[in-house]
């Protein structure tokens, strides 16, 4: 749980609290659903953005929530599922985006949290080493 509130830390805050869309929508060519259904529930849109590295564009992210929320305290409160998508924009070399991912959850969390962590950390290190780049889509 603490490694999925880590994550959320580093990626969510490009989401929340972000316009949620009346509609589907299309950024970046990535197309964004007004809603989802998971188990059972369906999730509205809480926001939905893109994010840069210098003028590159890096990925699209989407999160849906079961009530709309502007705070990450929100996000880990509210009841039900929710989804964070991180859609690739271009191809990234997996090392180093692990490594951005992972210096966000040090910086969010103290040593003694960190710690507690590390069984996450060693489960995303073996996805990132199986596929070496993340590609577009």
């Amino acid at each position: 749980m603490k490694l999925i509130q880590s994550l959320l830390a580093g990626v969510a805050a490009l989401c929340i609290g972000a316009s949620a869309y009346a509609a589907s929508t299309e950024i970046a060519g990535v197309k964004v659903e007004d809603s989802i259904t998971i188990a059972g529930t369906k999730l509205p849109l809480n926001g939905a953005g893109i994010r840069y590295r210098g003028p590159f564009k890096v990925y699209v992210c989407d999160l849906y929530a079961s009530k709309h929320v502007s705070t990450l305290e929100e996000l880990v409160a509210a009841p039900g599922p929710k989804r964070l998508t991180m859609t690739m924009l271009r191809e990234i070399e997996s090392g180093p985006f692990g490594k951005l991912l992972t210096r966000g959850m040090e910086d969010n969390n103290s040593k003694a949290d960190m710690s507690k962590l590390v069984p996450g950390l060693l489960r995303m290190s073996d996805i990132f080493s199986a596929h070496k780049s993340l590609n577009p889509g």
